[in-house]
């Protein structure tokens, strides 16, 4: 598959949108099972509207991009910081460009860039490090971009990076996620631009190591997920799995059915390419892109799945429709839980385009 280089709208949506949608349909067979699982209980479909939340724009990040990722970092003076680091603009196929966000002054400033330019890397905070893994790399000679292996570390208080053990697998549009001191990643496309089985990935920063753990029923591709209670969530092809570490084992805890979401067409039972966090102890599902008569729109729709009730609620939409957008879970200066929403493709006149606006979710 080829990648051009364009200026036009939409320059890399329409060619692999279609492969991240496929990609969330394919089961992987693999030689750790994760065991038996029971029957999936299934609730009356009754979404809960109490509560949505409210969202508030916030000063715009400096650079219009999409498909980058981020973590969130509390520094010594304990404010919540959001790093958001690679992506791609209208003119570039990928980027090193790394910015952060404080949630307490609300400001932005430029960090270090990364030492190589990504586009779509997994990304996840942790032990106080930001951790920046795979990603896609700019287009080669040939005008093809290739999955990458590469592991990034990133110090704040140094504002210096470091590279650590490659990764397995060459891949991309995955999930990464910290869980109990480790880093976990979930590959999304391997090499060749084509859905492959999913593979996971344990990776222990005291000994710099990788580790191939169970795989799970579903792969993944720019998908949402969250770490509730030290268990991962993940909103694969219309259901919900969760990781477990302890146990290494995978489990279906929620399966959608088209009917119950008859009544919204931009939601999580349609839509691809979006992004997630825990909050509250909920999974929220934020934005995307769904079919439409016309081709591809993009969504403000944000819901969240609760584990203990195996049910949804519709959340406030977000101001601004979003694809490859990126979100983290932060405080802000008050001290109150917020999710902050920026960057990505959103729709607008006569095209979409890439956007810069920031906005913060209140529950």
């Amino acid at each position: 598959m080829r990648f051009p280089r364009r200026r036009s709208a939409r320059p890399l949506v329409p060619t692999l949108l279609p492969i991240i949608c496929m990609l969330t349909v394919v089961s992987s067979c693999h030689d750790e099972p994760s065991g038996p699982q029971a029957d999936i209980p299934q609730p009356s479909f009754n979404i809960s509207t109490g509560s949505p939340g409210s969202w508030a724009s916030r000063i715009s990040m400096p650079l219009a991009r999409a498909g980058m990722g981020s973590g969130v970092i509390r520094n010594a003076s304990g404010q919540d910081i959001m790093y958001v680091v690679g992506g791609q603009t209208l003119s570039s196929d990928a980027l090193s460009r790394m910015d952060s966000y404080n949630a307490s002054t609300k400001a932005w400033t430029r960090r270090a860039n990364l030492p190589a330019a990504r586009m779509l890397p997994g990304v996840a905070a942790l032990n106080g490090k930001l951790y920046v893994v795979n990603g896609l790399t700019p287009p080669s000679q040939t005008g093809v971009k290739s999955p990458t292996k590469t592991l990034y570390a990133y110090t704040p208080s140094t504002n210096s990076w470091i590279r650590k053990a490659d990764m397995p697998v060459a891949t991309y549009a995955g999930e990464a996620a910290a869980i109990g001191g480790y880093l976990y990643v979930l590959t999304g496309f391997l090499s060749g631009f084509t859905p492959g089985p999913a593979r996971f990935y344990r990776y222990n920063p005291a000994t710099n190591s990788w580790t191939e753990r169970a795989r799970p029923p579903g792969g993944c591709g720019v998908c949402a997920g969250g770490v509730i209670n030290g268990k991962l969530y993940l909103l694969g092809f219309q259901s919900v799995n969760m990781y477990d570490p302890a146990a290494n084992q995978w489990k279906t805890v929620h399966n959608m059915v088209e009917a119950d979401w008859t009544p919204y067409a931009d939601s999580p039972f349609r839509n691809s390419s979006n992004d997630g966090v825990s909050l509250n102890q909920q999974l929220y599902v934020i934005g995307g892109w769904y079919g439409g008569g016309s081709g591809h729109l993009y969504s403000r729709s944000v819901f969240a799945y609760n584990p203990v009730t195996n049910s949804w609620s519709k959340k406030a939409d977000m101001i601004r429709s979003r694809m490859w957008h990126t979100v983290g879970k932060v405080k802000n200066g008050a001290g109150v839980l917020q999710i902050i929403a920026t960057g990505g493709w959103s729709d607008g006149s006569p095209n979409a385009s890439i956007i810069q606006q920031t906005e913060a979710f209140t529950p």
